[in-house]
């Protein structure tokens, strides 16, 4: 009998057409540079020097003066190389190498394996915060996880291979995963921040017990007032999943405020000793 046959192959062709039209929704909203953001990526006379690493860039300031570094994931759709202004002012006023990763159909949950290359090719660094924006500080925090984790292979890897320590996690704008739990209760030294915007209609709100951020760690959460989703990088409008907000106060402050409020975490976290000497 061909009827089972003919159903399978109906199936089959349901699912080929929900694929493909799925494809083409992710296309029409990728999201492009705005040309600011392919200045960041040459000689702007700041002193701030940018190599390539395995799958993206790092920018290194002249003055390295930590051994802290932070790799940064984009957000989903999002050309990474919309963030180079904000990876580079965080590099330059931080002193802290900042790694930029570009992923895999620009989906950052897609690329997990690529962060550990490109920290093993940053030998200056052995204090690594991981983060980055909407979907990207999702996957940030997935990593982040099991890298503090003493029993799991990531963090066995980690101490291996790189001589390193992963010690904060940071989110931009960014929703966690329900699987994905963050406590850091009794981890001292272990740090977080998020950094959320007013005007952000893009993502919910990732709420971080404030227990969970006492003490003696550097946990914090602060809101731009007046910021938008797309407003974390060089981007925009965003109008997919949903409608961003409009910014009121202009690309520029925003910017300016996100990069202050990370500068001033990571110059934190580089008060505090390291464990790995």
């Amino acid at each position: 009998m061909w009827w089972p046959w003919l159903v399978l192959l109906a199936v089959v062709a349901l699912v080929l057409c929900a694929c493909l039209a799925m494809a083409v929704i992710l296309y029409k909203n990728c999201q492009e540079p705005f040309e600011s953001a392919f200045a960041a990526l040459s000689d702007t006379g700041d002193g701030v020097e940018v190599q390539e690493v395995c799958h993206g860039r790092v920018f290194l300031p002249a003055q390295q003066s930590s051994n802290l570094g932070l790799v940064y994931l984009p957000g989903a759709l999002v050309d990474a190389r919309a963030y180079a202004p904000l990876c580079r002012d965080i590099a330059n006023r931080s002193g802290c190498a900042v790694v930029l990763l570009d992923m895999p159909m620009r989906m950052a949950t897609f690329g997990m394996s690529r962060i550990s290359q490109a920290m093993r090719e940053v030998t200056s660094v052995t204090r690594w915060a991981i983060g980055g924006h909407s979907l990207g500080g999702a996957a940030a925090a997935k990593f982040f996880m099991n890298a503090i984790s003493a029993s799991s292979e990531l963090a066995i890897d980690e101490k291996r291979l790189l001589h390193a320590e992963v010690v904060a996690l940071l989110l931009h704008a960014a929703s966690v995963d329900a699987s994905v739990s963050i406590d850091l209760s009794g981890l001292r030294d272990i740090f977080a921040l998020q950094v959320l915007a007013e005007n952000d209609e893009v993502h919910a709100v990732l709420a971080i017990k404030q227990e969970k951020l006492s003490d003696g760690n550097a946990g914090v959460t602060v809101t731009i007032e007046g910021g938008n989703h797309a407003g974390f990088g060089h981007y925009g409008p965003q109008t997919f999943p949903v409608p961003d907000g409009v910014s009121t106060i202009g690309l520029a402050e925003q910017q300016t405020q996100v990069a202050d409020a990370t500068i001033n975490w990571l110059q934190a976290i580089d008060q505090r000793p390291s464990r790995i000497q």
